[in-house]
């Protein structure tokens, strides 16, 4: 973690020691309304830029003829009718950021204490420069080398940037006029007025929506934007490259596709100037119930640049409840989007501590969770990156996005962004986001798109609504010539003739090819899926439902073709039954899959079991031994810890219940029913399995025929001891151990895992292969 704490980029406060390095934004310095024949003149106000006056309406809004105005020491103007004056200049932007000493010892003798300093524009630093990050790699970077250099590439594998960020979405700098030229041709002081003057109507404020302002503000985003990412991130990269480190992490406002435009820069921009693409899911941006696909745009950078990895910093706020079905949720869902490399930043354990958001403590002694289960967890991430790894993708689109639509500040296409991600996501075909970098270097091979990384598409799909360059509807045109499928949704301003037009998100996605495995037959089922052919043959596929209901994905299974269930952790396969040439696969609410197809003959897989409903067991009567040491009977209904008391508790309670095994087979499926949140299975006291994962059931094996006692130790989260009860989580507050912490955050989310306890119902079921 490069800076003491997020952002990065300011070295806690050194690099903006020096005042010309700190962050600057454009301001309107002067805007004054002028009666006709009114000439005004005053010494040009500090920090000026350009200077222009605008025939204004009875609103006093801009109506008519602009004039530009010199601006030198002196602004001088003579109204010729009723006139705005409007002089636009650039101001430092300040900031104060709260910073913690987590590693600044390596770094300096001084204290890491910002509040030492009244100066809040130190904390603001000019990332748009190639200095600055110099200066910061100077105060960072450079003393690690300095100090620990042997262990560059070794120990110590790269450095991990969090967050940097440009405080303004009208950033400025010293040499961007220049710059501004090199790259656009022309002089961006002509149209900083236009651009910056606001028009009010109804208390409603804002600017202009001209043709000709419009392409000067797109251009001037298109400029600070690719400034930012060359001089922040790509001088890191440059570094980290040339010292045998990894330049990885993820930026601010990467968590929707709206924010593709915002004071951390665009997102595809930054990351080709990093080893590993990256976003953060650290709240609970992702959940079951709900649609989002950002973490796809670290997927879809690390295939289109040919990298091997693509990382998520997950976890570290998603509060005191987070357990591991989350956990497993959240990790399955970026993986289908293309994520690989999880940074798990688990909050801890430790009743001390745990109320503090960094630096997490995740040691074994310290947090039940990590020491009981998280090995499971982290086998089954592993197997599956290293598994899907491995292999090949079975056939995607790409979905172009329009970078022009949010340099005009119109984040209306994020709608059908999301609408057709949806669209393709939940009828399980794969794709990739694309932007005008990758489009141009686009070419066709055999009817593929394929892009400079060697990444292979089967459409390139238009949203609707995207506004497009000429050059950019050429270069699709031109694809369209030399073969390549090209979608456009419907509306559209450019000229669609050439390319297939479809009137809705619905109608490309039916336009969109179907790969023949892993042979998909169901429609608009909220199941996502990540497909793999691995180098044997065989395909893999990971399936997620991400409703909040059951959801069943239907499969072709050909003759002398198998379908299997394949455990993540142990490989273990089971052949799913067909009927009609079709395998139906249900997932409960959250639930994932991993599926195995190839060829009959040559997959060792077991016959799926299949459970004997007309001998299951219902366990109804359990005896639950309470934190104290006391037991109490449990007959029908299992309540929550909080209806016998125990609403602030947080640890392990044991259920016991006695059944008698009466069926000829030796194995049986296990149902927990509902589980919050895992839970530990003995059976005549001897561990029969952990219980960790939605829909909570397992195999039960060497059953003997007799009596049985099987028993449930379920362990629920901490947020029980921090906001369990009204008057727990007073007494914390009143004591103040919440304050500056992220409680405020926490709680909400943590309120909504309170339930604790095997809520079942459970029932015992023989099974038969």
């Amino acid at each position: 973690w490069d800076d003491w704490i997020f952002p990065s980029g300011f070295a806690g406060g050194s690099v903006g020691q020096e005042e010309k390095l700190r962050s600057k934004r454009l301001k309107v310095l002067l805007d004054v309304v002028l009666e006709d024949g009114e000439r005004y003149s005053i010494p040009a106000p500090p920090k000026s830029i350009a200077a222009g006056a605008f025939e204004i309406n009875k609103l006093d809004n801009p109506c008519g003829k602009y004039t530009p105005v010199c601006v030198e020491d002196v602004i001088s103007y003579t109204a010729a009718g009723r006139e705005r004056l409007v002089v636009v200049g650039w101001e430092y932007v300040g900031g104060t950021r709260a910073t913690i000493k987590s590693h600044s010892r390596f770094l300096t003798d001084h204290s890491a204490d910002i509040y030492k300093s009244g100066d809040t524009d130190v904390w603001s630093t000019d990332l748009l420069s190639r200095k600055t990050t110099e200066s910061y790699i100077s105060f960072i970077h450079e003393v690690y080398r300095k100090r620990f250099s042997a262990h560059f590439g070794k120990t110590i594998k790269g450095f991990f940037y969090d967050e940097p960020n440009v405080p303004s979405i009208t950033p400025w700098t010293w040499d961007f006029p220049a710059e501004f030229k090199k790259r656009k041709g022309y002089d961006i002081r002509d149209w900083l007025v236009r651009m910056m003057v606001t028009y009010t109507v109804y208390n409603i404020t804002a600017t202009s929506t001209e043709e000709s302002v419009q392409k000067a503000r797109s251009d001037y985003n298109d400029v600070w934007t690719t400034l930012y990412a060359e001089n922040f991130h790509g001088v890191l990269l440059e570094w980290c490259t040339k010292h045998g480190v990894l330049c990885a992490g993820h930026q601010g406002s990467d968590e929707t596709l709206s924010g593709m435009l915002s004071g951390c820069g665009t997102f595809f921009k930054n990351m080709l100037f990093n080893h590993i693409p990256g976003v953060d899911v650290i709240w609970d941006q992702v959940k079951v119930g709900e649609f989002t696909d950002f973490p796809r745009m670290a997927g879809s950078s690390r295939s289109l640049q040919g990298k091997p990895l693509a990382l998520s910093e997950s976890f570290a706020a998603m509060g005191h409840g987070i357990h591991l079905d989350t956990m497993r949720f959240v990790i399955d869902h970026q993986m289908v989007r293309g994520v690989n490399k999880f940074m798990h930043k688990i909050a801890n354990y430790d009743v001390e501590k745990s109320f503090y958001f960094h630096p997490p403590d995740v040691s074994p002694v310290k947090n039940p969770f990590v020491r009981l289960y998280g090995s499971i967890l982290n086998r089954r991430t592993e197997r599956l990156c290293s598994l899907f790894a491995e292999g090949g993708p079975v056939g995607k689109a790409c979905i172009f996005v329009p970078l022009e639509n949010y340099y005009r500040g119109d984040k209306g296409v994020t709608e059908g962004l999301d609408a057709l991600a949806r669209q393709l996501t939940y009828n399980q075909l794969e794709y990739d986001y694309i932007w005008y970098h990758d489009l141009a270097d686009l070419r066709v091979e055999d009817g593929q798109i394929v892009s400079a990384s060697g990444a292979c598409y089967t459409e390139l799909i238009i949203a609707p609504s995207s506004r497009l360059k000429p050059e950019q509807v050429e270069k699709i045109c031109q694809l369209k010539r030399a073969g390549a499928g090209v979608i456009a949704c419907a509306p559209q301003e450019w000229d669609t003739s050439s390319v297939r037009l479809a009137k809705d998100v619905r109608a490309a996605c039916k336009c969109v090819s179907k790969p023949p495995v892993p042979g998909f037959l169901s429609k608009d089922v909220p199941v996502s899926t990540l497909t793999r052919r691995l180098p044997g043959g065989d395909y893999i596929t990971l399936l997620l439902n991400e409703s909040l209901e059951e959801a069943c994905i239907k499969i072709a299974c050909p003759d002398g073709w198998a379908v299997c269930d394949e455990d993540p952790i142990s490989g273990r396969l089971y052949r799913l039954p067909a009927k009609d040439g079709v395998v139906c696969l249900s997932l409960s609410a959250g639930e994932s899959r991993l599926v195995r197809q190839g060829d009959a003959g040559g997959l060792n897989a077991l016959p799926a079991p299949v459970a004997d409903k007309a001998e299951s067991i219902s366990l109804n009567s359990w005896t639950l031994k309470l934190p104290d040491g006391h037991a109490v009977p449990v007959e029908g209904a299992m309540p929550s810890w909080a209806e016998i008391g125990f609403g602030d508790y947080t640890g392990t309670m044991e259920y016991t219940a006695a059944f008698k095994w009466e069926s000829c087979s030796p194995h049986a499926l296990l149902d927990l029913g509902r589980v919050c949140y895992a839970a530990t299975v003995l059976i005549d006291g001897k561990h029969a399995c952990d219980v960790v994962f939605t829909p909570f059931k397992a195999e039960l094996h060497n059953l003997s025929r007799g009596e049985h006692t099987i028993t449930v130790r379920v362990l629920n989260t901490f947020a029980n001891s921090v906001c369990g009860t009204e008057e727990r989580y007073r007494e914390l507050k009143e004591s103040g151990v919440l304050n500056g912490t992220y409680a405020p955050i926490y709680v909400p989310i943590d309120r909504k895992v309170l339930d604790s306890g095997l809520l079942g119902p459970v029932t015992i079921m023989p099974a038969r292969t």
